[in-house]
């Protein structure tokens, strides 16, 4: 290990005293408020699909960032699958 012998390293004291915050879990939803999106539904496919579009995704068990990078060219199905699809989830879940 010749190579490291002229090797300089900062004073790391501080940071080894620093600590890492836990992240706190998310919080369920109530049910009444599920039950109130999954009303919503159908009026959302009709005034604003985008938003429609990424509950169909949250459905689907699509991760935050997934559907936040999610575009439109990326959707290769018809309007006939994904409300067949939609009709699969609500009668499964």
């Amino acid at each position: 290990m010749r190579s490291y012998n002229d090797l300089n390293l900062p004073d790391f004291t501080s940071f080894r005293t620093e600590r890492v915050e836990m992240r706190v879990k998310p919080r369920a939803l109530d049910t009444g408020v599920i039950a109130a999106i999954n009303a919503a539904a159908p009026e959302l496919s009709m005034n604003d699909p985008a938003v429609y579009v990424a509950l169909m995704f949250c459905r689907l068990g699509l991760r935050n960032i997934k559907i936040r990078n999610a575009r439109w060219t990326g959707l290769r199905m018809g309007a006939s699958e994904l409300s067949s699809a939609e009709q699969r989830i609500s009668t499964e879940g």
